[in-house]
């Protein structure tokens, strides 16, 4: 039995993480949906995957300065060969415009399908930053980790 984070996403207030379990005959989808405000580390594993997403989209550094916000991340994994991969989402709030930009990166895996395959796959630095996120998200959804708790004092060291 294994259960693993396949979705995050953040739209303050809302945590909404999404997992699968792996049971002996059956998968069991989950969704977690939290208004309980995030701890700043959940936040700044999100922050953090900014210059990555540039990264991906080959976007110049000087692009929409400070106006990029990742609000979410789905995982998925290859039926046949197991390897994960994962889609970064999130939105540019343009000055001149009412509506923000929104965005999904290309499907990356994180490793090869093959070794003959030259597709393009997540940078090791992105996965490290993708793996983060995921703990960060377990915590919140352990409720070990949430920002009220430390205003509270409970759970630190």
């Amino acid at each position: 039995m294994s259960k693993r984070i396949t979705k995050i996403k953040y739209k303050s207030p809302t945590v909404e993480i999404h997992t699968e379990e792996y049971l002996i005959t059956s998968v069991k989808e989950s969704v977690f949906k939290c208004t309980e405000e995030p701890h700043p580390d959940l936040k700044a594993a999100f922050a953090a995957l900014v210059s990555h997403v540039y990264e991906i989209l080959q976007l110049p550094s000087d692009a929409w300065p400070s106006l990029m916000t990742i609000t979410g991340v789905s995982f998925s994994k290859h039926e046949e060969t197991k390897i994960e991969g994962a889609v970064i989402s999130g939105r540019v709030d343009i000055e001149t415009c009412q509506a923000p930009f929104c965005f999904n990166t290309p499907h990356l895996p994180f490793e090869p399908y093959s070794e003959a395959s030259e597709a393009q796959t997540m940078d090791a630095d992105a996965i490290e930053a993708l793996e983060k996120l995921r703990e960060e998200a377990q915590a919140y959804m352990d409720g070990t980790k949430r920002a009220q708790m430390e205003l509270a004092g409970v759970g630190q060291q």
